[in-house]
């Protein structure tokens, strides 16, 4: 399907300026997960998603608090977009902000997974390979979780709801090793995380971390679509003609870390940087607005 293969069915990123008042983000999908932050100056991420409530509670990437509740963030979705309140975390007057919507299945209702140990509630799209998972943990006892993807997911982001950490899996570190989406730290060993093992086509196994067993835990789950999305790891070279990373794609979305040294979560989009050098990057760990890296060599192309 070539409006699936561009993203566009289930992936946008837009720019905008604030009014402070209501303003509508047009999408071609009603969207499940919504990121907001502010590009002009510091400001906390704006995190909401349609399992948590989307337009009733958000998450801040950047903080390791609580689910907090609000209602000026989204106030509502539809199939052809999204609106945003009068909150000055995303819709200051005079303000700049970037938002980024994904789709995670037709319709707003949420469904019970029973697969794993401890049964879940998922918003997903095996079409994008998203999956949106909140269960409860059973303090301090790993299980498994179904996750709906029917694929193993590559990347997973998990949150405490109550506080805490935001433990990442990635497949090319495995289940023995972790980063954290809100802090700058490498990637480090420790399988209290993901118990030791892989994620399957329909389960995630956590281990005994607080953060991953006590009270409610929310995780997003990615898994590769072919012309869609693309998730893996390079080596540097050191130089400013760097390496060419092949998705098979034209790139909306970008995020990197370096893992054997501390660095940011960086992100870059076509929204935020029009045209190439990309070098308008924003970070899932920091308040900062948006910075430009062309002279510290962090800029790069996103190449169709």
């Amino acid at each position: 399907d070539p409006s699936f293969a561009e993203g566009t069915r289930a992936f946008k990123a837009t720019a905008y300026s604030g009014t402070g008042s209501t303003i509508t983000i047009p999408t071609a999908f009603q969207p499940d997960l919504i990121w907001t932050k502010r590009r002009d100056g510091s400001s906390g991420h704006v995190l909401q998603d349609r399992v948590n409530g989307i337009t009733t509670h958000y998450l801040q990437t950047q903080a390791t608090d609580q689910l907090y509740g609000g209602t000026q963030g989204v106030t509502s979705t539809s199939a052809t977009g999204y609106t945003l309140g009068t909150g000055s975390g995303v819709n200051g007057s005079s303000k700049t902000f970037r938002t980024w919507a994904w789709d995670a299945g037709s319709g707003t209702s949420t469904t019970t997974n029973t697969v794993g140990q401890r049964t879940s509630t998922i918003k997903v799209s095996q079409e994008a390979g998203i999956s949106i998972v909140k269960w409860t943990g059973s303090n301090g006892n790993g299980a498994t979780v179904g996750h709906g993807l029917n694929a193993a997911p590559e990347f997973i982001i998990a949150h405490r709801l109550g506080g805490g950490q935001w433990p990442c899996y990635t497949k090319d570190g495995g289940p023995g090793k972790y980063m954290y989406f809100n802090s700058d730290i490498d990637e480090r060993l420790y399988s209290h995380f993901w118990g030791g093992q892989n994620p399957t086509s329909s389960v995630f196994t956590t281990g005994s971390d607080s953060d991953v067993t006590n009270g409610d835990i929310i995780a997003y789950c990615f898994t590769p679509i072919p012309g869609f999305s693309a998730m893996g790891y390079y080596s540097g070279n050191n130089s400013t003609d760097g390496p060419y990373i092949n998705t098979g794609f034209a790139v909306a979305w970008l995020l990197t870390k370096n893992r054997s040294a501390s660095g940011d979560w960086h992100i870059t989009d076509i929204a935020g940087s029009t045209f190439n050098a990309a070098n308008n990057h924003l970070a899932s760990n920091k308040l900062d607005g948006e910075s430009s890296f062309t002279s510290s060599g962090l800029d790069v192309d996103l190449l169709s």
